[in-house]
């Protein structure tokens, strides 16, 4: 018996209480994350980027800062896929369920990246990644509400890459691409290795 039934995109029934890594699916990831919204799909002028074109962003960022980085650039494309299991979870939702949230969250981290990542990870890869994030996040937010009325609550922005006019221009670009196929952004990593 399921303890967590959810039925995925592929019409498969898996139990979230007990996925392993054959109930991950890239094409489940795909489907699920061109259609799952940021921020839990709260804006003011300009609508959330899905967590697909989210990825797209971060990989684009991270072929700018880290052109000849493939484990890095792998990473930043497939950073969210886990979402496509347990959705964009807001941060301080994040922080109110803490232990819970990142025991759950890390298994079904691992399984994804067990099954798709084909680097060693590390510390500094993670970092790198996290950076691209933290860009994406900032143009993400300046598009989303002109008015940066609690920027002291954001993370800080690791690095000044672009100008804002950049930024809005660059999120316009990823959010009129409704769809991105995260399947075929992958086989350019599995076809290079």
């Amino acid at each position: 018996m399921m303890i967590a039934p959810k039925r995925m995109s592929s019409g498969r029934y898996l139990d979230l209480g007990e996925l392993n890594e054959e109930d991950i699916d890239i094409k489940d990831i795909n489907t699920a994350l061109n259609y799952i919204y940021r921020f839990t799909g709260h804006h003011k002028d300009k609508e959330p980027l899905t967590v697909a074109q989210h990825s797209a962003l971060v990989l684009n960022l991270s072929k700018r800062l880290f052109p000849h980085e493939a484990d890095v650039q792998l990473h930043c494309l497939m950073h969210d896929w886990p979402e496509a299991y347990y959705g964009d979870v807001a941060t301080p939702l994040k922080r109110l369920m803490k232990k819970w949230y990142t025991d759950y969250t890390h298994k079904v981290d691992k399984l994804v990246y067990d099954k798709y990542y084909h680097f060693s990870m590390n510390e500094e890869v993670e970092q790198k990644c996290k950076i691209c994030d933290l860009l994406a996040l900032d143009i993400e937010r300046r598009a989303m509400w002109k008015d940066q009325r609690g920027k002291e609550l954001w993370p800080e922005n690791p690095m000044e890459v672009m100008s804002l006019k950049e930024k809005l221009s660059l999120f316009d670009t990823y959010q009129s691409n409704r769809y991105f196929d995260l399947e075929e952004l992958y086989k350019e990593f599995v076809n290079d290795k």
